[in-house]
């Protein structure tokens, strides 16, 4: 459901959605498709066709992203003409734009009708439609591209009132009518005043015959009135199951976005309550996804999102990782990380006029400590209480991994504050280092100590005294990144040779003697240092595009791998190291070879991300030029409990011989079979091609009852499943399908059901039991989930949600 991709149309009409537009749209619509031809002339229309029978008219906005959904497109493919109702609104509609500009990849510009509803033409029809550039030979005999104007053809609906349009309309629908039919208009025109004529004679021909002309009049009426209340209601239903389609679009969008309350409310709004009601198919699959009631694996799914005012210019997680703060040009935002309930909002002071700095961070685990150009604040969030801190409001603001220190720099001056916003010592950096030219670039912690990174110096102190523990000279540098790791200091920086080469130096530094252990350089780098980490014996280097992995002994450099998008962060886990780009594809990589995880994300960010902060399976994300922050989690379904007793009791399918598409009857190219089965009660044969579309066949009839993609690379079976009432066609994951083998919805791998419960196996080949929901019940799972949710006006408008 959702698809028009064999729906065929007689036209589709393009308008721009106001009220009077809507309005001449309404009526022309109705009229059209009421619409008959006189007798008179049907052995002219070469197509043998009486009347109008379909036109196609959304009536909600659409707009997704930059493209047109796939149900429109669909819809104007299928469509014989195209209607543009031309109103001086029209023009300035890009998706209205995009509707001509589609049609005409399938179309000529004769099968391009136009109404002219409102002002003059000159205001009111695209240039689209106007002007069009054809290629000539000049003067020179050369050839040349010039815009050559065109006449469209158009009806015209003008009135001064909307009664005076209404009438015009009639005259209109015959002109539109007499191009759809290939008809001369003066010669339709001259049949339909004809007939009227003799309707009128035949109605006054005597009383006795007008009181049977009323009767027979009357029930013809009715009966047309009947008529088209179905094909009103019958057409209704299919806009309104086309609009859900969208919106299953939408909502897998929005999940991408990491959207994934918005994602919900998206199909909720055009899911009925009952499943006994019609339903639109991909609209309650995208709900089931959205909800992840059925994730079993711990691929990171999008859980939760923190939105700002404005643009998001940065963000800190406390070290419990209890709260996240976001940060845009005028408040700090305060959130829950598990369920993105807004704490508190703190906004810059007035007397600043919005402009000049503005920074945020934890100052323990329920603190937090503000500068904002005009003074210092921490903030307790236990009773949101404040206080001013004596340190330069101007500050850049670091916060310890143990959430003890908070460390705030200006202009050489590095302030140390406690968990209670209380500051601990002060220290001057240029006497400290003798340098009057101090950047600080990068900052590490590490079990009490804090290593500092400077344009020309290191410096490592104590966290908690800040007792200087050790300093260390490094050329000017135009990058910095260091990290701490089993008592060694592992930096990189980068610069220019004399002869302006760029160049990258890793260095590892003993700070208890001073004595450095190993330095590499390796030249033609870029400038900027994303990431430094250490797994084991191995250093890993991330620069805008490569990662380069160093010897923690020796300092060799033992690999160098490059990446087409750009690098936004590195960690390690388990000693291994992984990177992410700004495109959101996760690699691992080694001292030996480098490879994409494909199973990270179960649904992957999209768009150019900005930065990013990977903490215990919670993954936080912020894109460039955004207003909130996403948090991704490898949590599977809470409703998920461990099964250890279990064992398959379901029957499997048998694999069928792929010999039998040797009979043409089954109208398979045997060659392109990658696998194939019977449903378990061999009614059915299911077959995956070589370009992973699957199809479904009736055995008996050879026809094929159903086909869609599938992006798995092996299914294993086709069984019924009583419990949810669906065939269950599996792979790594399963698709529930209907009776008529659309898909209902997909989940992990069901190995089979206990009671009201499925048997799914998770992605360490555990069974987990979840229990199964009715339609009814997951409708009230998502109501509990949105409560009273309503997106944000700029979401609505930007998707189309009701």
């Amino acid at each position: 459901m959702g698809s028009l991709k064999d729906v065929k149309y007689d036209a589709f009409i393009s308008y721009r959605h106001s009220e009077f537009d809507s309005f001449v749209v309404e009526n022309l619509h109705k009229k059209l498709e009421s619409f008959k031809l006189p007798k008179s002339v049907l052995h002219k229309v070469k197509n043998g066709k009486t009347r109008i029978n379909r036109v196609f008219r959304d009536v909600d906005e659409l707009p997704l992203a930059d493209n047109l959904s796939e149900p429109i497109n669909d819809a104007l493919r299928n469509s014989d003409y195209l209607i543009t109702v031309c109103t001086p609104r029209y023009p300035e509609s890009r998706w209205c734009m995009k509707e001509i500009e589609v049609f005409l990849q399938t179309h000529t510009r004769d099968h391009i009708l136009v109404v002219l509803a409102e002002d003059e033409p000159v205001n009111s029809f695209p240039e689209i439609l106007t002007l069009e550039e054809v290629e000539t030979v000049d003067e020179k005999g050369e050839k040349v591209i010039i815009r050559k104007e065109l006449e469209p053809l158009a009806a015209d609906t003008r009135g001064e009132n909307r009664k005076e349009v209404l009438k015009a309309m009639d005259t209109a629908v015959i002109k539109l009518a007499a191009a759809m039919f290939g008809l001369n208009y003066d010669d339709l025109r001259q049949r339909q005043r004809e007939q009227k004529m003799r309707r009128m004679a035949m109605a006054f021909g005597s009383i006795g015959a007008a009181v049977l002309g009323f009767a027979i009049f009357a029930t013809a009426t009715l009966i047309k009135i009947s008529k088209q209340n179905e094909m009103i209601n019958e057409q209704y239903a299919q806009l309104q199951d086309s609009f859900a389609g969208t919106m299953a679009n939408v909502s897998k969008q929005l999940l991408q976005e990491g959207r994934r309350k918005d994602a919900v409310y998206a199909v909720r709004s055009v899911l009925p309550e009952s499943g006994e009601e019609s339903f639109n198919n991909s609209a309650f699959n995208a709900l089931v996804t959205a909800m992840d009631i059925y994730k079993v694996t711990h691929e990171h799914s999008p859980v939760c999102d923190y939105t700002t005012g404005g643009w998001v210019n940065g963000f800190k997680v406390s070290c419990d990782g209890n709260y996240i703060i976001t940060v845009d040009d005028n408040s700090v935002f305060v959130y829950n990380v598990s369920d993105g309930n807004l704490i508190t909002k703190i906004d810059k002071r007035k007397t600043l006029g919005g402009g000049g700095m503005f920074e945020a961070a934890f100052c323990g685990e329920e603190g937090i400590l503000v500068c904002d150009n005009g003074e210092a604040t921490y903030y307790s969030l236990t009773d949101l209480s404040s206080k001013i801190v004596d340190i330069d409001s101007e500050s850049y603001l670091y916060g310890s991994d143990d959430g003890f220190v908070t460390y705030a720099f200006f202009s050489d001056i590095l302030y140390a504050v406690d968990n209670y916003g209380d500051v601990m010592y002060t220290m001057d950096m240029e006497e400290i280092l003798g340098d009057d030219s101090i950047w600080l670039y990068d900052v590490s912690f590490s079990d009490g100590d804090v290593l500092f990174g400077f344009d020309k110096e290191v410096c490592l102190i104590d966290e908690y005294s800040g007792e200087v523990k050790y300093t260390g000279t490094i050329p000017e540098n135009y990058g910095m990144g260091c990290v701490m790791d089993g008592g060694i200091l592992y930096l990189a920086c980068t610069g220019m040779t004399e002869d302006d080469e760029p160049y990258l130096d890793a260095y590892a530094i003993d700070p208890d003697s001073g004595r450095e252990l190993w330095k590499q350089r390796v030249n033609d780098y870029s400038m900027d240092i994303t990431g430094v980490a250490v797994a084991g014996c191995f250093i890993m280097v991330c620069t805008t595009n490569d990662a380069l992995i160093f010897d923690g002994d020796s300092g060799e450099l033992l690999k160098e791998h490059s990446f087409s998008d750009m690098i936004c962060s590195c960690w390690t886990e388990d000693n291994c190291f992984y990177l992410i780009t700004e495109a959101g594809k996760v690699f691992y990589c080694d001292y030996d070879c480098v490879s994409e995880m494909k199973g990270f994300f179960n649904i992957a960010p999209t768009g150019n991300i900005s930065d990013v902060l990977y903490r215990g399976g919670d993954f936080f994300c912020r894109y460039w030029l955004s207003n909130y922050v996403i948090r991704y989690s490898d949590m599977i379904s809470p409703l998920a409990k461990r099964e250890d007793d279990y064992e398959p009791g379901e029957e499997f399918s048998d694999i069928a011989d792929l010999s039998i598409f040797k009979d043409e009857e089954y109208n398979v190219n045997e060659e392109t079979v990658q696998f194939a089965f019977y449903s378990v009660d061999k009614k059915y044969i299911v077959v995956q091609t070589i370009d992973n579309v699957i199809k479904i066949i009736d055995d008996e009839t050879k026809v094929c009852v159903n086909s869609f993609m599938s992006p798995e690379e092996e299914l294993f079976d086709l069984r019924y499943n009583d419990l949810t009432e669906c065939y269950i066609l599996s792979g790594d994951k399963s698709y529930l399908l209907d009776d008529k083998f659309n898909i209902v919805c997909t989940t992990g791998y069901i190995s089979g059901r206990d009671g009201n419960d499925l048997i799914m196996l998770d992605d360490e080949g555990k069974f987990l039991r979840i229990p199964w929901f009715s339609y009814e019940e997951l409708i009230q799972k998502a109501d509990e989930y949105l409560d009273d949710y309503v997106p944000s006006d700029e979401i609505k408008e930007k998707y189309g949600l009701q």
